[in-house]
């Protein structure tokens, strides 16, 4: 059952890791079906990545990785990670050097049993109030993912024309840049 009230957002804990591997998986697994090789989202595994992301947050975690922010729900989902969201600095060179930069939401994942629910906007939101307000922000997205392009799209987020191709389980697939620029 989804959460009654809107989902509160913070700074993700290591305590936060089960959830958010759990959040990860089931939004690859329900998002990407149709698009990324069904034997490699069979293959994904909880537990697995959850060890994975432990390092992110354990004693042995890289300095200066990028925060992870969670959204958890309230009423009958209270401290639920319902989703979670990365932001920061633009990866990719191909920006223009001059100018305040570039920002990135590098990942935004909700659980899909809680899509429509307003997590997945007050991620967006939050990640957003991380970057500079006179930033263009970027975002990547698999071509074939129709109900995140509109989610962007709703977001004021529009494709810019640049792509790549994403390598996952030995296919290829195209991912378009989505970004806002800063008000003028």
């Amino acid at each position: 059952m989804p959460t009654s009230r809107p989902p509160s957002v913070r700074l993700a804990t290591a305590a936060d890791v089960p959830g958010i591997a759990e959040v990860h998986v089931r939004a690859w697994q329900r998002a990407y079906a149709g698009i990324v090789p069904a034997d490699h989202l069979d293959s994904l595994d909880v537990s697995v990545r959850a060890q994975q992301l432990a390092r992110r947050f354990g004693p042995d975690a890289v300095s200066g990785t990028v925060p992870t922010l969670v959204a958890t729900g309230s009423g009958e989902d209270d401290g639920t990670v319902l989703g979670f969201v990365n932001a920061g600095p633009y990866r990719e060179d191909d920006v223009p050097a001059d100018g305040p930069g570039w920002g990135e939401i590098y990942a935004i994942y909700v659980h899909p049993d809680h899509w429509s629910h307003g997590a997945g906007r007050a991620l967006f939101d939050a990640a957003l109030a991380t970057l500079d307000a006179n930033r263009t922000v970027a975002l990547w997205v698999l071509e074939a993912n129709a109900n995140a392009r509109r989610f962007y799209e709703r977001m004021g987020f529009t494709p810019d024309g640049a792509t790549s191709v994403f390598e996952v389980a030995g296919a290829e697939i195209l991912e378009v840049r989505y970004r806002r620029d800063p008000a003028t």
